[in-house]
């Protein structure tokens, strides 16, 4: 009788066994599952982080200080920029940018706060009085090369001026990437690169290799909107102003000059 229990006691137990284990392989597959969901959509986020740099051309990991990271090849104009993200936080985003090109490494601290550090020196930028301030209005801000709405040439109601008096650079020009040049300048004007980012690059570029030792720049926009609809377009759920900008290779729009005209789109929701 003993030994019948001992039999009964036995069984159960394996079979008790054998159900929590079938139960674990299948928290452990919804678990890896989930990780899986989770690791697709944080690289979702680096993807579209990268891309406000210019065209992602190729990707691939890299080992930095015995860390894994994935490196962006991205296309800045005519120029190539690999970079990588270090580290996102609440704080702030952490870039390494290389430009093998011209032998230039920075990196990039971009704050939640609108702050910019390159190599651990803080951008440091100073506005005209009499700037229309049209900055992050909305939930993102991007500056294209063509406006979402009409044509370019439909924007000639003017708006307003916004000039930049110096961007204090610290150092050579030439001692900066383009991608971060690029990043710098539309972040003093209010915005990320977007799809303009062929025109800054080209621009930014010419400068920085016609005056390679200055250490800030400054700009000027004539801001204007569209002749009908004015600043807002309804059907786009978008604030749209163009930009008429000289860019200037010395502070207070003093040394070499160039002429760009961009589209800032202020989106809404």
């Amino acid at each position: 009788m003993k030994k019948n229990i001992i039999k009964i006691i036995g069984t159960c137990s394996l079979i008790i066994c054998i159900f929590l284990l079938q139960f674990q392989s299948i928290f452990a597959v919804e678990e890896a599952g989930y990780n899986s969901v989770i690791l697709a959509k944080e690289n979702a986020k680096y993807d579209e982080k990268i891309k406000q740099f210019g065209e992602i051309r190729q990707i691939k990991e890299v080992n930095i200080s015995k860390k894994v990271f994935k490196e962006y090849t991205v296309r800045c104009g005519d120029i190539e920029n690999n970079i990588v993200i270090l580290d996102r936080n609440k704080e702030k985003d952490v870039f390494r940018v290389v430009e093998k090109e011209n032998n230039i490494t920075n990196v990039l601290e971009v704050y939640k706060d609108g702050r910019i550090v390159v190599d651990g020196v803080p951008i440091e930028i100073s506005y005209e009085n009499n700037n229309s301030n049209i900055r992050r209005i909305g939930s993102s801000v991007y500056f294209k090369g063509n406006p979402d709405y009409g044509s370019g040439s439909s924007y000639s109601k003017y708006y307003s001026n916004e000039n930049i008096a110096d961007v204090q650079l610290r150092r050579n020009v030439s001692s900066f990437a383009t991608a971060v040049l690029v990043w710098i300048m539309s972040e003093a004007m209010g915005g990320v690169p977007g799809k303009a980012l062929g025109l800054l690059s080209a621009a930014l570029s010419f400068i920085s290799s016609s005056d390679p030792y200055s250490t800030a720049l400054s700009c000027k926009s004539q801001i204007y909107v569209h002749k009908t609809q004015g600043a807002y377009i309804a059907s786009k759920f978008t604030f749209i102003y163009r930009y008429n900008t000289m860019l200037y290779s010395r502070t207070n729009y003093g040394g070499t000059s160039q002429y760009v005209v961009i589209y800032k789109h202020n989106y809404q929701g």
